[in-house]
């Protein structure tokens, strides 16, 4: 959590610098890396597994890079991170799913403390957005819990293509 919040401080500094052509670039590309490795990777995320300690601190850099291009560019990006807690730390879809959320949860806030003087929140909108996804989020979850980390991992993968496919037509 620490480095998630210092990351994301970071990373929402870095949004306010970057044109839109650059986010646009660098979340087509972080989804196809995503769909990458969960195309390459079959069991990860299945089952958890043990996973070496060199091959974890190898996974908190990534992770602290990841989020600070998710303060950047947008919480989407943090999904990558799903993947990295599979990977690097062996974690299941459904447990990878849960911890990213409850981690990243305080990062959120942060980045709003950067970003709210910018001017940038179109509040009407956002608040819509925050219902919307509390609600999502709520069936979602209950969703995962019941059908476990096949169909999370298979949903996880389609959802990524989805937003590929949605960033290059944009």
């Amino acid at each position: 959590m620490p480095l998630t919040i210092v990351f994301a401080f970071a990373g929402s500094f870095l949004l306010l610098a970057m044109p839109d052509w650059l986010i646009k670039i660098i979340s087509l590309g972080i989804s196809v890396e995503i769909a990458v490795q969960l195309l390459l990777d079959r069991k990860s995320g299945l089952v958890s597994r043990r996973t070496s300690k060199a091959k974890r601190n190898i996974g908190y850099v990534i992770y602290s890079f990841i989020e600070m291009i998710r303060g950047a560019v947008g919480s989407g990006i943090g999904t990558l991170n799903m993947v990295v807690m599979m990977n690097f730390f062996g974690l299941e879809a459904v447990s990878a799913n849960a911890i990213k959320r409850m981690v990243t949860f305080p990062s959120f806030a942060v980045s709003l403390l950067v970003i709210i003087p910018s001017g940038l929140i179109d509040w009407p909108q956002g608040l819509s957005l925050l219902i919307g996804t509390a609600i999502g989020g709520y069936a979602g979850a209950n969703l995962a819990i019941k059908k476990g980390n096949l169909f999370v991992k298979r949903s996880f993968l389609v959802m990524v293509i989805i937003l590929a496919i949605t960033a290059l037509l944009m």
